[in-house]
């Protein structure tokens, strides 16, 4: 299950997307936050996010080309911390422009 707690309704698309091509949708997950390069996720009570590499305007209307990276963040005991790489790809997702540039 996926719970967007963002008004951008294009990231319910990229993140479904990202998760089927990784570790499945058998997760609690909740888009917690975004800004142009990640979307901070919390995934089963477990820190993730998106890394967004590239954003390419789609060939069609109203889309866009996201190349992107899944991490789980990791704790490393000592204040600090990691990001596991889950997996990548590029995926298509629709968007209505405007809620981009808000």
């Amino acid at each position: 299950m996926i719970k967007n707690n963002t008004d951008a309704k294009f990231l319910d698309e990229l993140v479904d997307k990202v998760f089927k091509k990784t570790i499945g949708l058998k997760h609690d997950i909740t888009i917690l936050d975004w800004d142009l390069d990640r979307v901070y996720l919390k995934v089963d009570n477990y820190e993730s996010d998106i890394r967004m590499w590239n954003v390419w305007d789609g060939q069609k209307k109203n889309t866009l080309r996201i190349q992107w990276t899944l991490f789980q963040m990791i704790d490393d005991g000592d204040g600090s911390g990691h990001g596991e790489e889950l997996g990548y790809g590029v995926s298509i997702v629709n968007t209505d422009k405007e809620e981009i540039n808000d």
